[in-house]
């Protein structure tokens, strides 16, 4: 009996041993994948670089959009004329319906109205589908601008070390005049770039919030997470771009357009026995029909350069990851080299300043990556 109870009270115990150590394990598994989730692209590749936004107020991008819209004077006249638009048609529909005598001229403007009321519709849902893209590109403008200013400024302490090591040089003559004189003069460029890339930056916050209604001299901290897969189309590229341009804004209108004026031509054939009238309603006709194909042409090519544009970046960028893991190995090695004292500190700078461009670059890619697949996955936009 109590060897029984011995070989049970091992038994558990095993069995408990191997539960912890599973439970541990798909702990850990599950704390590794949430570390992974967690890590956004743009931390994953801003190693070198971060803003310091200490004492800013947060200024998400949907808040500047909304800031944008609310105070877009444009987005209020649109309004405002839709809605005149709306009282003129309901007017010109109650006269039509209770006038025995309407002629089909009467008819046909009460179209016409019709037709310009639909295409107002669809310019105020294009209107504002474009404010929020281009506040969205500012945005991203100015977070480019920030990331770009700090790391001209860690280039340029770099170039000024570079700069007293070249003057110390110089006075032991083992560099010319000619040749310190233009390392001055490439310091001193570096130095103006960065003037005037503040003042562009200022500029940049400045018309954002204008734009928006606020204070010009409020300043926020801007953050916008970079989202990055590659396009990868359903159905051919021609049939993508073909579904694409019946559904763009500016074709939409144009088309709507062209009805308005083939009802015209045919009322105008049919009733009027004037030749001048039957040319001028089928010129009219003509010239709607070719701004239908000429407009689609249009959406079509720029859907294509937008492809090629879009495919070309996802090269460029998958290049720089990989030039990008090798200028993070040389920088390991001048680490372990600087620390053996067989590197200079200069060249440890240097090797730093190299991965933060890259990594710059790459988030660069990323942001305009996203801007071109969203326009090239919304009608309203075209």
């Amino acid at each position: 009996m109590k060897k029984r109870l011995l070989c049970i009270l091992v038994a558990s115990l095993t069995m408990c041993v191997s539960v912890c150590a599973f439970a541990q394990e798909t702990s850990e598994t599950t704390q590794t994948t949430e570390e992974t989730q967690t890590t956004s692209l743009y931390d994953m590749y801003s190693t070198m670089i971060n803003i310091d936004y200490s004492g800013l107020t947060p200024l998400t991008l949907d808040e500047a959009i909304t800031k944008t819209l609310n105070s877009s004077s444009t987005v209020k006249q649109t309004a405002s004329s839709l809605e005149l638009q709306e009282d003129e048609l309901d007017i010109a529909a109650t006269e039509l319906t209770y006038s025995s005598g309407a002629d089909l001229n009467t008819v046909i403007a009460l179209i016409k109205s019709q037709v310009s009321y639909k295409n107002s519709l669809i310019s105020q849902s294009s209107e504002k589908e474009s404010i929020k893209y281009s506040v969205k590109q500012t945005y991203i403008e100015i977070i480019e601008a920030q990331r770009k200013l700090q790391l001209s400024a860690k280039t340029l302490e770099t170039d000024k070390k570079n700069l007293e090591i070249a003057k110390i040089k110089n006075k032991m003559g083992t560099l010319s005049d000619q040749e310190l004189k233009e390392q001055q003069l490439n310091y001193e460029k570096n130095l103006a770039t960065i003037t005037n890339d503040e003042i562009a930056l200022e500029a940049d916050y400045i018309a954002l919030n204008v734009r928006m209604g606020v204070d010009i001299n409020n300043r926020y901290s801007f953050k916008l997470p970079v989202e990055y897969e590659e396009l990868n189309l359903s159905i051919p590229l021609e049939s993508y771009i073909n579904s694409t341009v019946a559904q763009a804004a500016s074709v939409k209108q144009k088309e709507n357009s062209y009805n308005l004026a083939k009802q015209q031509f045919n009322v105008t054939a049919a009733t009027s026995e004037v030749l001048g009238s039957y040319a001028s309603a089928k010129n009219s006709l003509n010239t709607a029909e070719m701004n239908v194909a000429d407009t689609k042409t249009s959406v079509a090519e720029t859907l294509r350069k937008l492809y090629n544009t879009i495919t070309e970046s996802e090269t460029n960028i998958s290049n720089d990851i990989k030039e990008l893991e090798t200028l993070k190995e040389k920088l390991s090695s001048l680490q372990t080299k600087y620390e053996m004292g067989a590197a200079s500190r200069i060249d440890l700078e240097q090797a730093q300043n190299d991965v933060a461009s890259k990594e710059d670059t790459i988030i660069s890619s990323f942001y305009s990556h996203m801007l071109n697949v969203e326009k090239f996955n919304k009608p309203e936009l075209l």
